[in-house]
């Protein structure tokens, strides 16, 4: 299986937001129990629900999966994947809350806050999602090679899919 990230096939038309909380220059990370990310850790996300804005959408994933409450307010990134089952849409919003996380020991078995450096030691092919480790070092004002990114990407199948990541200011 190739070492690039892989997503759930998409079906026609997917469209999710994460939560990126910064406290005290650390980023929250949450780690999936299930899933294709099952046992890595990425960043309060899921699919937008009927009714729901995205920002809504990760506000409810942070406190679904951190326990978490708090506002959402600008984007910070955009991930757009193109593959042969279809697309899907990924925005991670800038929230502030507090608080301390936990875990919901459902759709996630552990959740805290890293620092610039945990991050960065991850490095590629880590137990950090690699797209997650992106947004979350951009977060901490880690420069980026471009703002915006072109990512390999495969679907669960194994077909190659076009990820294109944007990053705001």
């Amino acid at each position: 299986m190739p070492s690039e990230e892989q997503h759930e096939p998409a079906r026609g038309v997917s469209v999710g937001a994460g939560a990126v909380v910064v406290h005290e220059q650390q980023v929250l990370l949450v780690r999936a129990a299930d899933g294709w990310a099952r046992g890595r850790w990425l960043l309060p996300n899921g699919a937008q629900e009927a009714g729901e804005s995205l920002a809504q959408c990760a506000e409810r994933e942070l406190r679904e999966e951190a326990g978490l409450h708090g506002t959402a307010s600008e984007p910070l990134a955009l991930r757009s994947l193109a593959g042969p089952e279809g697309s899907d849409t990924f925005v991670a919003f800038r929230v502030e809350a507090g608080g301390e996380p936990r875990a919901d020991g459902l759709e996630v078995d552990a959740a805290r806050f890293w620092s610039a450096e945990e991050i960065g030691a991850a490095g590629e092919g880590s137990e950090v999602v690699r797209l997650h480790r992106l947004i979350a070092q951009h977060a901490l004002g880690e420069p980026a090679e471009s703002s915006v990114l072109e990512m390999a990407a495969f679907d669960r199948q194994g077909a190659p899919a076009r990820s294109v990541v944007y990053l705001f200011s």
